[in-house]
């Protein structure tokens, strides 16, 4: 088993002002199984980050928000599955962030393959989050059964032997 650390060659001057920008990733492999943790990264920094190989499970970054987990860094990394990590089951969505974000799921959902049977709550990019408590801008948008999120789908176990797949425990 491997543990690298991964950041990114140079830290960011918006590191004074937004610790998002200065996160560390960190990728475990086991055997055949990958995990790349992106903390709360954002899009400026997951293109800086030298990943090295695809990953099969991918947390998604910054709780699915729309400055981090961009399109072209999870193309990049080939995931299997993705994990987003938020509130829990009962506690509601993220009203103070907006996250989920309608496009991240969206994109997330097209890296995995497509819509699955499931649906997301997300909060869309083209609305001001300010407006966040309102159930009315919050959508149900169909994604990826193969996205899993912790306000859908409560704790989620995902073990592995090393062969390249997650099973929920």
């Amino acid at each position: 088993m491997r543990l690298p650390a991964i950041v990114p060659q140079q830290w960011y001057p918006e590191c004074g002002s937004s610790a998002n920008v200065c996160s560390i990733a960190l990728r475990i492999d086991y055997c055949a199984s990958s995990i790349l943790f992106t903390g709360d990264a954002e899009a400026l920094e997951e293109a800086d980050l030298t990943i090295n190989a695809p990953v099969t499970l991918l947390q998604v970054g910054h709780h699915g928000s729309k400055t981090s987990s961009s399109p072209g860094a999870a193309r990049t990394r080939e995931p299997e599955v993705c994990r987003h990590l938020g509130r829990p089951t009962g506690e509601g969505t993220n009203l103070t962030y907006c996250h989920p974000r309608k496009e991240t799921v969206d994109a997330m959902t097209a890296v995995l393959g497509g819509v699955g049977s499931g649906v997301i709550h997300t909060f869309p990019s083209t609305a001001s989050c300010s407006a966040s408590t309102s159930a009315a801008r919050w959508v149900d948008e169909p994604a990826s059964d193969r996205l899993w999120v912790t306000a859908r789908d409560g704790d989620v176990v995902l073990t592995t032997t090393g062969d390249g797949t997650f099973l929920r425990e």
